[in-house]
């Protein structure tokens, strides 16, 4: 049976703008989660932190540890393991309007200057050949 494969290759800014966003939204959900239950928002992550630098830590699987930084200048590091980094580039797609198959299949790699997720689909089912008689 035949297989789509696509590739989208993500270079490293886009990688960096893809984790800052994510980064983002989470403290906005936290911060509106912290609201909702009257909890303080001392120990919350900053809304408007920016990835500053990405370092992979492993190629198979692909890791990462993004350094972040505050608007106050203040730094913070986080482990994105393979399965959050998947999610991440999912997410970046949905902002801008790439579309993802759900039934694909997906693996990440580096590349030269990014990162690449492979995308895998089972297109159709062939119909079995005759038998000769």
């Amino acid at each position: 049976m035949p297989l789509e494969m696509r590739r989208l290759v993500f270079r490293d800014s886009e990688m960096e703008e893809a984790i800052t966003l994510t980064v983002r939204a989470e403290a906005l959900r936290l911060a509106a989660e912290a609201d909702r239950s009257g909890f303080s928002k001392v120990s919350l992550p900053d809304a408007k932190e920016k990835v500053l630098s990405v370092f992979v830590t492993s190629d198979d699987p692909l890791e990462l540890v993004a350094t972040l930084v505050a608007p106050s200048g203040r730094r913070t590091t986080r482990f994105f393991p393979n399965a959050e980094l998947i999610y991440v580039l999912i997410a970046y797609c949905k902002v801008l309007k790439i579309p993802v198959a759900r039934s694909a299949g997906k693996s990440l790699h580096r590349c030269k200057g990014g990162v690449a997720l492979d995308l895998i689909l089972r297109t159709w089912d062939a119909p079995e050949p005759a038998k000769k008689t």
